[in-house]
């Protein structure tokens, strides 16, 4: 028993350190970066890195009473997750599917070039369809925004699976259920199918409506059009934030679904409710703990800038 508590107590203080050195990390991070586009004269890129680095300071000073209800979350994260060693399975599997459909799009893509383009193109003459730039721009079109729908189920599903998983053990935590991901799998599939595409339509739209936005600004900025070029990029910023909002919101609706098997509107206004209660608690929590599960992709991201 004595055992047991030394091991609990010592993974709770790696978590804790290591939610400090993300944090740290990112801030550095920052900074080096603002540092290193100073020295090449880059002023806009590393004024804006060195006020975000000086915002994220101010940010995680006022979080660190926080810490330990983060550290609480992360390590019963990671605790359920080797209870139920196929969540991992799931994320994997589901990243293959994306990575699968991604490349299926790119060849979609290039396909409706090669089939319509107008021109010197010997296909136009083959098959039923005409060649036109028209009908170029409208299957683009809707094979953008169905690859935006598809991405986001692909994403709001596994998370829906995976939330199912950890409600298994979140309802009973002392005698874990047999067949847990199996079930949540088949709640996801089925009961909740409507409900998931749903919520990701909503997303697949902003995103869409964020896309078209960019064609425009950069349409106004090829035209010379300043006026038109800074009314779209705050336009983009507008949406940005409303994706982010409706992220976020989706993230706990589609959670409270996989534990009570609500509709996505009714998950939705119970989210709502709990965003009004405790939202400042849930965010701080999501920027606490986010930087440990991508703090690996950010510094790659980083290392590919520059």
């Amino acid at each position: 028993m004595g055992h047991q508590c030394v091991c609990t107590d010592n993974r709770i203080e790696f978590t804790k350190q290591f939610i400090w050195i993300t944090g740290i990390l990112n801030i550095i991070s920052c900074f080096v970066t603002a540092i290193y586009m100073l020295s090449r004269k880059y002023w806009s890129g590393g004024i804006v890195f060195l006020l975000f680095g000086i915002f994220t300071i101010i940010c995680f000073v006022s979080w660190i009473p926080r810490i330990p209800f983060s550290v609480l979350m992360l390590q019963t994260a990671i605790d359920v997750s080797k209870t139920y060693g196929h969540v991992y399975l799931i994320s994997f599997l589901s990243g293959l599917l994306a990575a699968a459909f991604g490349a299926w799009f790119s060849v979609t893509m290039v396909a409706v070039y090669v089939k319509y383009e107008p021109g010197n193109n010997p296909a136009c003459n083959q098959g039923v369809g005409s060649c036109s730039s028209g009908t170029v721009i409208g299957l683009l079109v809707f094979i953008t925004f169905a690859a935006y729908w598809i991405t986001e189920w692909i994403k709001n599903a596994t998370h829906v699976i995976i939330s199912g998983v950890f409600g298994a053990w979140y309802f009973s935590p002392n005698n874990p259920a047999k067949g847990a991901t199996r079930g949540a799998a088949r709640r996801a599939l089925t009961y909740s199918f409507g409900s998931i595409s749903f919520g990701s339509l909503i997303v697949a739209i902003i995103q869409f409506l964020r896309q078209l936005c960019s064609v425009a600004r950069n349409q106004a900025a090829g035209d010379g059009n300043i006026v038109g070029q800074i009314g779209f990029c705050i336009l983009g910023c507008l949406i940005g934030i409303l994706e982010w909002a409706v992220q976020f919101i989706n993230r706990y609706a589609f959670s409270y679904m996989a534990l009570y098997g609500k509709s996505y509107i009714q998950s939705a206004k119970a989210t709502w409710t709990m965003i009004k209660d405790r939202g400042m608690d849930a965010l701080v929590n999501e920027c606490l703990t986010g930087p440990v599960f991508t703090m690996g992709s950010t510094f790659v991201a980083y290392i590919c800038a520059l």
